[in-house]
């Protein structure tokens, strides 16, 4: 039943959303009209408001119990998650629970029971068995980016939660991949498949377009300079491109975070490429996933 306190567009505004996307509106509507959805689409493509917003048109703040669940793979998006529904600004209370902090505050938390719980396999089940959570009213369960936590070996946990949820009429799966099968105790009967993986992929690679163009403008800027340049990307995958970008006399020598150093220095003689391989690929720890690239003239 819709929570006639939901307004769908007000939440947009606090989200500075400016209207939902094809996919997000395809969840709301599917989630209308069927139990059990799975929702195939990008990273960053919001599929974290496109299952929000169904779970909060079946909240109702009168009942005082935990309605909802959302169980993801990790604590960085147990967080993420936590944030966007706190963003909604819902009178409805929420905790998140995850490893790495004390259990005993999420205990206090949970003693006033929150409308939504979301959290990792680990610390849900922990709570489950404790009884700190109460799960005979959840009608909602959202695994997301479930092949993950099944990945990571949450095979057993997952089992678990969804066993001890006896009134549980609603499941949203949500993956940037499609899964060969999905396991059988998530119970998931004839469900809905909104499959926007290939849209989110399209997006992609113009975002890829995008990066490339900026990374020859990088080395156009970087051409002049008469001594070593340096430039940082997101992952080791970002490294490749510039190196093809950077033509001789340059030399692009990517170094992995956090100690492995692999130098390509294209057409160079071998007695440039170990000068700059021994003394311009500084590695150094960065911010969590940034990998160091030195662009050195020789």
């Amino acid at each position: 039943m819709a929570n006639i306190s939901v307004n769908t567009p007000d939440i947009l505004k606090r989200l500075k959303i400016d209207a939902l996307n094809e996919m997000q509106l395809a969840s709301i509507k599917a989630n209308e009209e069927h139990d059990n959805i799975i929702i195939l689409s990008a990273t960053g493509s919001g599929k974290t408001v496109a299952f929000l917003l169904p779970i909060i048109q079946r909240l109702d703040e009168a009942k005082g119990i935990t309605q909802a669940m959302i169980v993801v793979p990790s604590r960085e998006l147990a967080l993420q998650i936590e944030q966007v529904f706190k963003l909604m600004q819902t009178p409805h209370k929420v905790t998140c629970c995850y490893g790495g902090h004390k259990r005993e505050i999420e205990e206090n938390n949970l003693t006033e029971a929150p409308s939504l719980i979301i959290g990792t396999p680990g610390r849900i089940g922990d709570h489950i068995r404790r009884g700190n959570i109460k799960t005979e009213a959840i009608e909602t369960l959202v695994l997301d980016e479930y092949d993950k936590s099944l990945e990571l070996g949450f095979v057993d946990e997952m089992t678990f939660i969804v066993k001890s949820l006896p009134a549980l009429k609603k499941r949203i799966l949500t993956s940037a991949t499609k899964a060969e099968e999905i396991p059988a105790f998530i119970g998931l009967d004839n469900a809905v498949t909104l499959d926007y993986l290939y849209q989110g992929a399209r997006k992609q690679v113009n975002h890829m377009s995008m990066a490339i163009q900026r990374r020859q403008k990088l080395i156009q800027q970087f051409r002049p300079v008469r001594h070593s340049a340096q430039t940082f990307t997101q992952g080791p995958r970002s490294i490749q491109p510039i190196a093809d970008l950077a033509q001789v006399p340059w030399a692009a020598a990517p170094c992995h975070y956090p100690a492995k150093c692999t130098c390509n220095v294209g057409q160079l003689p071998q007695r440039s490429a170990n000068s700059i391989a021994r003394k311009r690929c500084v590695v150094k720890p960065l911010h969590q996933r940034q990998t160091r690239v030195d662009l050195c003239l020789v």
